[in-house]
């Protein structure tokens, strides 16, 4: 990357940059969030494409795999949790008709439901196993983010349209989540393919079923029988041995008519949009806020770049300020030299991957244009998109929410409408709140004909009190739409230290009219956890009872936090704090001494303020302190010399190791 020749100031577009404060630890680091997929097929011969696909992501780091299928196959059952699908009909109580023979089966065999192209659904057995059934297709759709069907035949595909849910597979259809998208591989022949009712079904998926993305169908059809000549015409003239050996070669030609032919081409594209919706969802879980925050003084609107001011900041600076925060994408949509190296393992590279596909290579390039943040040279870019595109790749999305590009979304919604379409339901609210801090995104989406569904759930709120952004909780309040959250809104903003978060949610439970209840959940803890002692002090003065103060001195003597304890200490008294034998077992098995040193303080009255004064005993039991000692992490010979120092006696008989002792 070349140095810039000049040392303007930004362009409007780093305005991106977040606006509230934040820092960020490495033990606080997010998880990356993996896909859960559900893959799907119905049929005993198709199970092999769920299979191959299942086998074929089983290695991804961002998919985790369920399987459900018709018949369980031995690898399946092995690698991943599968289900068999089963017919959700009891038995009959009549006896069960011979189709062969027309007399009754007395053989006592399963009852089985009998599936498209012949092959049959074990039934439940039981209305328990009904209730087991439906609860488990409830799991599954409450677990999964993407659905796989590959394939779903003709049969299934037109029960899954008129709402019948008699199987395990078409319960899970039945009530599938529509803010999740769901990739459908028909499978059936090339008659059936070709059929008017199939050309209407697809029709219909198209207009109306918008979660549903349909995909290259699995295509079959039979070998035609080669000529059988006057063989069999003339065997019933001819001799014994003519008439064997026509009837062996009758055999032969239904054999070979019987070998099916399949075709299907659109495998690598199938794992490709899978591989792309789990880069989108792990979108944003890489985001370093306190870096991001780092620029914000920087910021055209912080007052270097007023109007009234000639002050410029040198191109030496800008390249110290941009390695500081270690946002490569930055320095070069700003054109600043740095020595940061190009982050590859966010997909960056200098060549396409493959370039000999067309659709890889425009994508190469669209995300380099995209990184110029220029509006008419991206749009530029997307009017030479090939006709076949109908997703952006997640770098592309990354990119457009980094950098707040919302004329782009609106290019990209009038001429490449199939992209936010396959999108799933939720990714724009979700990522513009949770994680990039982009109001301006949040009004693009809420005005968009795109979205005239507003898909979203708590992980927007969560994830905005999260990561510290009161303007996005702001803009949730102000618009209207129902909030919703969970308790993990508050206890994230605890375990973050965010006071202005917690502020934010304290005023608007109080504002009129009341629309925001609290949910404090364990959020007091998580602050004694992570050390947040601001936090700590904002529960204990703001009026809101968080609940659990009986646990902060575990959980405080459990993470080594010494000043929580001070702080508690401060805030209810010496002689109000409230605690068992565990604090020490606690702070012993995890090796802190310094917990181990403030507890012998309080104990003996040495702390600031006590002049002496012991308040309440520290109990331990010489057995619980030797279990721990065994047990314990860290530098456990230096926890044993503390120990032996302040009076425990592992020397002692058996029924002394039950008694209560004192620090």
């Amino acid at each position: 990357m070349e140095s810039s020749s000049t040392d303007d100031p930004p362009p409007p577009f780093i305005n991106f940059l977040p606006k509230t404060p934040s820092a960020t630890s490495f033990y606080e680091m997010p998880r990356e969030r993996r896909l859960k997929l559900l893959v799907a097929a119905n049929g005993p011969k198709e199970v092999a494409y769920a299979q191959t696909i299942a086998v074929r992501l089983s290695k991804e780091p961002k998919i985790t795999v369920k399987v459900v299928v018709d018949e369980l196959t031995h690898r399946l059952a092995q690698e991943f949790p599968c289900f068999a699908n089963r017919s959700l009909h009891p038995p009959s109580l009549s006896i069960e008709t011979d189709y062969f023979n027309g007399a009754p089966k007395r053989d006592g065999s399963t009852a089985k439901s009998t599936g498209a192209g012949g092959h049959s659904i074990p039934n439940c057995q039981s209305n328990r196993e009904i209730d087991c059934a439906q609860r488990r297709a409830f799991e599954l759709v409450d677990w999964a983010d993407l659905l796989v069907l590959a394939p779903i035949d003709a049969d299934n595909l037109g029960r899954m349209m008129a709402g019948i849910a008699d199987t395990l597979l078409l319960e899970v259809l039945r009530s599938w989540d529509a803010s999740k998208r769901i990739l459908l591989v028909p499978g059936m022949s090339t008659h059936m393919w070709e059929n008017p009712v199939t050309k209407r079904q697809i029709s219909k998926l198209h207009r109306k079923w918008y979660w549903v993305r349909v995909l290259p169908p699995i295509l079959w059809h039979y070998n035609a029988p080669p000529p059988s000549g006057d063989a069999a015409g003339n065997s019933a003239a001819s001799t014994p041995e003519s008439a064997i050996r026509a009837h062996s070669q009758q055999q032969e030609q239904q054999q070979q008519q019987s070998k099916r032919v399949v075709q299907w081409s659109g495998f690598a594209e199938l794992i490709g949009i899978i591989k792309n919706h789990a880069d989108l969802l792990s979108l944003g879980h890489d985001v370093d806020i306190a870096a991001l925050n780092g620029g914000r003084a920087f910021a055209p609107d912080s007052g270097f770049s007023s109007a009234g001011s000639k002050k410029r900041l040198p191109p030496e600076i800008w390249s110290m300020i941009l390695e500081y925060t270690g946002d490569w994408e930055l320095a070069a949509a700003l054109d600043v030299f740095t020595k940061l190296p190009m982050p590859t393992h966010y997909g960056w590279r200098r060549q396409p991957s493959h370039p000999d596909d067309p659709l890889q290579v425009f994508m190469h390039e669209l995300e380099w244009t995209l990184l110029t943040a220029q509006t008419d040279k991206i749009c530029q870019k997307l009017s030479e998109a090939p006709a076949t595109i109908h997703d952006l790749s997640a770098l592309a999305i990354k990119l457009i929410f980094k950098f707040s590009l919302t004329d782009v979304l609106t290019y990209v919604e009038a001429h490449c409408p199939l992209v936010f379409r396959n999108f799933d339901g939720k990714t724009v609210p979700t990522k513009a709140s949770a994680y990039f801090g982009k109001t301006e995104i949040l009004d693009w989406w809420v005005r968009s004909p795109s979205f005239l569904e507003k898909q979203y759930d708590a992980e927007a709120l969560d994830g905005a009190s999260k990561n510290g952004y009161v303007h996005v909780l702001e803009w949730w309040r102000r618009s209207g739409l129902p909030l919703k959250y969970t308790e993990a809104a508050l206890e994230q903003a605890s375990a973050k230290g965010h006071v202005r978060v917690l502020e934010w949610w304290r005023e608007a439970s109080l504002a009129s009219p009341p629309g925001v209840v609290l949910k404090p959940g364990r959020a007091l803890i998580c602050a004694a956890q992570y050390g947040r002692v601001d936090v700590i002090r904002w529960w204990e003065e703001s009026g809101v009872n968080g609940g659990h103060q009986d646990a902060i001195c575990k959980v405080a003597s459990r993470w080594g936090q010494v000043e929580v304890l001070e702080l508690w200490r401060e805030l209810r008294g010496d002689d109000k704090m409230v605690f068992n034998h565990q604090v020490l077992v606690e702070a012993t098995m995890y090796s802190h001494l310094a917990v181990l040193d403030w507890w012998k303080g309080y104990a003996h009255g040495t702390l600031p303020r006590m002049n002496g004064r012991r308040a309440k005993q520290v109990e331990y039991r010489t057995m619980d302190i030797e279990e721990a000692l065994e047990d314990a992490l860290g530098d456990p010979a230096a926890v044993r010399r503390w120990w032996a120092t302040n009076g425990l006696n592992l020397g002692l008989g058996t029924s002394e190791w039950m008694k209560a002792r004192y620090l």
